[in-house]
């Protein structure tokens, strides 16, 4: 069975995390600053993320979060249908946010929080490069300057959460929020979203949520 390309790179994420000392993650005497995270379920979509949090002071901490925007596998871009239209899709998404706890677990990077976060996406997206035009007696196959475009997308939220930390070993934090983003694109949009029988994405205020799952040392 073959293993698509972002799977490999998520794998690859894991045992990152997983090298850190056992001794350093289980420490019961020792204060944890760090933790690496992930949520596994964002790879079905294409989406491969990965955050790291450290503690500056005892309440207050700083997360970069990246995530690695690819093509779905081939199996759940056909369960996807219409939820996912194009031929091609590669991009970015840089999340940093600063994390203030109002309630602390003692000696251990978890409890209540808020936290102001930026966000920056960049995506470059393709459907089919041709037009094929049928008449009656032939086939007409042209290039289609629409066929590519490039989205960028400015981030602003807010958000509260929960992280807890469970046997020194395992971290799930759960958070939501609320976000206005500014969208931008380089090329057509009106006719490459046109293809794909799509409305243009709109700037404008969103509700964010999710969790993540980590190892804490």
């Amino acid at each position: 069975m073959k293993i698509s390309r972002h799977f490999r790179i998520y794998f690859t994420i894991i045992l990152l995390g997983c090298a850190f000392p056992l001794r350093a993650r289980q420490a019961k005497n020792d204060t944890l600053r760090n933790v690496i995270k992930s949520n596994p379920i964002y790879t079905i979509t294409g989406w491969v993320p990965a955050s790291y949090e450290r503690f500056i002071s005892e309440k207050t901490s700083i997360m970069l979060g990246f995530c690695y925007i690819t093509n779905p596998p081939g199996s759940v871009t056909g369960l996807l249908g219409n939820l996912y239209p194009y031929a091609d899709r590669k991009g970015f998404y840089l999340n940093p946010s600063i994390r203030f706890y109002l309630w602390k677990q003692p000696g251990v990077p978890g409890g209540f929080y808020a936290a102001p976060e930026l966000g920056f996406t960049r995506q470059v997206k393709s459907v089919t490069p041709y037009i094929y035009s049928r008449t009656n007696k032939s086939i007409t196959i042209s290039y289609d300057p629409g066929n590519k475009i490039t989205v960028y997308d400015y981030q602003v939220a807010a958000t509260l959460g929960y992280q807890a930390v469970i046997g020194k070993v395992f971290v799930f934090d759960l958070y939501a929020g609320e976000g206005s983003s500014f969208i931008s694109f380089s090329g057509n949009e009106e006719l490459f979203f046109s293809h794909i029988n799509k409305k243009i994405p709109k700037s404008g205020a969103k509700l964010i949520g999710g969790f993540k799952i980590g190892i804490p040392f």
